[in-house]
């Protein structure tokens, strides 16, 4: 027969499970926190970026052969659509990669930011859908992805 452990190594072992246990919780609660805390600054930007261009009429695209389209300074793509649902601007032009709204999002206006995969590749995207006062709708969105 095997003698039992110690009482000592028994409460060292119970203490350091605990231990593991605890920092285990503090490591899932701080990625959670920061988590939300991220997207919640993500969303307040795409807000504030919504705000502003539903203000302005819809831009013109750029006549041909005069300069060039209208840029950006940041990562945000801006997509205006008609009350149909078709795609009237996109800002940047030369979207290359951008989020794959769904249309029923277009249709039905949520009420806060949501998160839809990239049209190609694994990137995510946060997407603010807004009604403008003449019926349009716009869409702002921001890569979720780190620069």
């Amino acid at each position: 027969m095997k003698p039992a452990l110690p009482l000592r190594h028994r409460l060292l072992i119970a203490l350091l499970g605990l231990c593991a246990a605890g920092l285990a919780a503090f490591a899932t609660a701080s990625v959670l926190l920061l988590d939300r805390s991220l997207l919640a600054r993500v969303d307040a930007q795409l807000t504030e970026v919504a705000a502003t261009f539903g203000r302005r009429p819809v831009p013109p695209p750029p006549p041909v052969g005069m300069g060039r389209a209208v840029e950006l300074p940041t990562q945000f793509r801006i997509a205006f659509y008609s009350p149909a649902g078709a795609l009237l601007r996109n800002l940047p032009t030369e979207n290359t990669n951008g989020p794959a709204i769904p249309p029923a999002m277009i249709f039905t206006v949520a009420r806060g930011p949501v998160t839809v995969p990239a049209r190609t590749g694994s990137e995510q995207w946060r997407v603010l859908v807004k009604d403008l006062p003449d019926g349009t709708r716009l869409a702002v969105s921001m890569s979720l992805e780190p620069n």
